[in-house]
Protein backbone atom coordinates (compact mmCIF):
# COMPACT_ATOMS: atom_id res chain seq x y z
CA UNK A 1 0.00 0.00 0.00
CA UNK A 2 1.26 3.40 -0.83
CA UNK A 3 0.73 6.54 1.18
CA UNK A 4 -2.30 7.74 -0.83
CA UNK A 5 -4.08 4.41 -0.38
CA UNK A 6 -3.45 4.42 3.37
CA UNK A 7 -4.80 7.94 3.63
CA UNK A 8 -7.92 7.05 1.65
CA UNK A 9 -8.53 3.99 3.83
CA UNK A 10 -8.08 6.05 6.97
CA UNK A 11 -10.55 8.68 5.77
CA UNK A 12 -13.09 5.93 4.93
CA UNK A 13 -12.77 4.55 8.45
CA UNK A 14 -13.29 7.99 9.93
CA UNK A 15 -16.37 8.55 7.74
CA UNK A 16 -17.87 5.19 8.83
CA UNK A 17 -17.45 6.23 12.46
CA UNK A 18 -19.07 9.59 11.80
CA UNK A 19 -15.90 11.57 12.39
CA UNK A 20 -15.02 14.37 10.03
CA UNK A 21 -11.33 15.31 10.01
CA UNK A 22 -10.51 18.94 10.62
CA UNK A 23 -8.80 20.85 7.88
CA UNK A 24 -5.42 22.21 8.91
CA UNK A 25 -5.44 25.94 9.55
CA UNK A 26 -3.38 28.10 7.30
CA UNK A 27 -0.78 30.15 9.07
CA UNK A 28 -1.24 33.86 8.67
CA UNK A 29 1.65 35.69 7.13
CA UNK A 30 3.30 37.87 9.73
CA UNK A 31 4.72 41.12 8.39
CA UNK A 32 8.42 41.38 9.10
CA UNK A 33 8.28 44.98 10.27
CA UNK A 34 5.19 46.64 11.73
CA UNK A 35 6.60 50.09 11.19
CA UNK A 36 9.34 51.68 9.17
CA UNK A 37 12.56 51.53 11.26
CA UNK A 38 14.38 53.94 8.95
CA UNK A 39 11.69 56.59 9.26
CA UNK A 40 11.71 56.15 13.03
CA UNK A 41 15.43 56.88 13.43
CA UNK A 42 15.56 59.63 10.82
CA UNK A 43 17.62 62.44 12.29
CA UNK A 44 18.21 60.69 15.64
CA UNK A 45 21.43 58.75 15.15
CA UNK A 46 23.78 59.18 12.23
CA UNK A 47 26.73 57.14 13.51
CA UNK A 48 28.28 54.79 10.96
CA UNK A 49 26.75 51.33 11.19
CA UNK A 50 23.87 52.38 13.43
CA UNK A 51 21.19 52.36 10.72
CA UNK A 52 22.08 48.90 9.41
CA UNK A 53 22.26 47.41 12.89
CA UNK A 54 18.93 49.02 13.86
CA UNK A 55 17.21 47.51 10.80
CA UNK A 56 18.74 44.09 11.59
CA UNK A 57 17.48 44.35 15.17
CA UNK A 58 13.97 45.31 13.99
CA UNK A 59 13.87 42.42 11.51
CA UNK A 60 15.14 40.02 14.16
CA UNK A 61 12.34 41.10 16.51
CA UNK A 62 9.78 40.60 13.74
CA UNK A 63 11.15 37.11 12.96
CA UNK A 64 10.73 36.21 16.63
CA UNK A 65 7.09 37.39 16.29
CA UNK A 66 7.74 40.21 18.74
CA UNK A 67 7.82 42.99 16.19
CA UNK A 68 8.54 46.50 17.27
CA UNK A 69 5.85 49.14 17.48
CA UNK A 70 6.31 52.88 17.65
CA UNK A 71 5.88 52.70 21.43
CA UNK A 72 8.35 49.86 22.01
CA UNK A 73 10.92 51.54 19.74
CA UNK A 74 10.47 54.79 21.67
CA UNK A 75 11.17 52.93 24.93
CA UNK A 76 14.37 51.49 23.47
CA UNK A 77 15.44 54.95 22.31
CA UNK A 78 14.77 56.33 25.79
CA UNK A 79 17.50 53.93 26.94
CA UNK A 80 19.75 54.96 24.06
CA UNK A 81 19.46 58.66 24.97
CA UNK A 82 21.44 58.11 28.16
CA UNK A 83 24.12 55.94 26.49
CA UNK A 84 26.98 56.71 24.17
CA UNK A 85 26.67 55.74 20.52
CA UNK A 86 29.24 52.97 21.01
CA UNK A 87 27.21 51.56 23.92
CA UNK A 88 24.10 51.57 21.71
CA UNK A 89 25.90 49.66 18.96
CA UNK A 90 27.33 47.11 21.39
CA UNK A 91 23.92 46.70 23.06
CA UNK A 92 22.22 45.89 19.74
CA UNK A 93 25.03 43.51 18.76
CA UNK A 94 24.73 41.73 22.11
CA UNK A 95 20.96 41.48 21.72
CA UNK A 96 21.33 39.87 18.30
CA UNK A 97 24.09 37.50 19.43
CA UNK A 98 22.26 36.38 22.57
CA UNK A 99 18.74 36.17 21.07
CA UNK A 100 17.40 38.94 23.29
CA UNK A 101 14.32 40.90 22.29
CA UNK A 102 15.48 44.07 24.00
CA UNK A 103 18.73 45.89 24.61
CA UNK A 104 20.73 46.10 27.81
CA UNK A 105 23.49 48.54 28.63
CA UNK A 106 26.87 46.86 28.16
CA UNK A 107 28.65 46.20 31.44
CA UNK A 108 31.85 48.07 32.15
CA UNK A 109 34.87 46.20 33.47
CA UNK A 110 35.54 47.43 36.99
CA UNK A 111 38.87 45.61 37.39
CA UNK A 112 41.84 47.80 38.27
CA UNK A 113 44.37 45.21 37.15
CA UNK A 114 44.08 42.14 34.95
CA UNK A 115 43.66 38.76 36.60
CA UNK A 116 46.84 36.72 37.08
CA UNK A 117 47.45 33.94 34.58
CA UNK A 118 46.71 30.42 35.79
CA UNK A 119 50.39 29.49 36.15
CA UNK A 120 51.16 32.48 38.38
CA UNK A 121 48.14 31.91 40.62
CA UNK A 122 49.50 28.49 41.60
CA UNK A 123 46.71 26.33 40.23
Amino acid sequence: MNRAEVKALFLECLAECGITPKKPRKKKAVPLIKFDPLAFIQGRYTAPGFTGLWVKFCNYRAERKKGLTEQSAALIFNKFNSWTVDECLVAMENALENNWTTVYKPKQNNFTKPAAPVEEAGY
